[in-house]
């Protein structure tokens, strides 16, 4: 209703969040598919730089990162703290989203200043699936 009207789908709020990231973060399947829908920028980065991507692999929802990739989403962005959306997911353990990562290109090795890489984060946490 309210995109229809020609709202800014790309708006942000005062931490440079969009409403598309929160879609994304919440879980908010058909949410996030409306604002793709009326031009939502699916790479838009906030200030740590995370992406709607990073947000969605690090909640575990696997059907909007799904829906993310299928409009082109970077999956390789590497946030302030220097991980990427990968090694979030590889940490809390959501395999379907690390494989959904790395059948879209995401890198299971990216260079970072400290050295930890996804399978790093998916053995602190014994998440021996995603290790497999």
């Amino acid at each position: 209703m309210i995109a229809s009207t020609g709202a800014k789908v790309n708006g942000l709020d005062e931490n440079v969040f969009s409403a598309l990231m929160a879609a994304s973060q919440n879980g908010h399947k058909d949410t996030v598919k409306l604002l793709l829908k009326h031009g939502a920028l699916v790479n838009a980065i906030v200030t740590d730089e995370s992406t709607a991507t990073v947000f969605a692999s690090l909640k575990g929802h696997a059907k909007i990162v799904e829906l993310l990739t299928e409009h082109e989403a970077l999956v390789n962005p590497i946030v302030t703290d220097e991980s990427t959306a990968i090694m979030f997911a590889s940490l809390k353990g959501h395999a379907k989203i690390v494989e959904l990562l790395i059948e879209h290109g995401a890198l299971v090795n990216p260079i970072v200043t400290d050295e930890f890489t996804a399978i790093m984060f998916a053995s602190l946490k014994g998440h021996a699936k995603i290790v497999e």
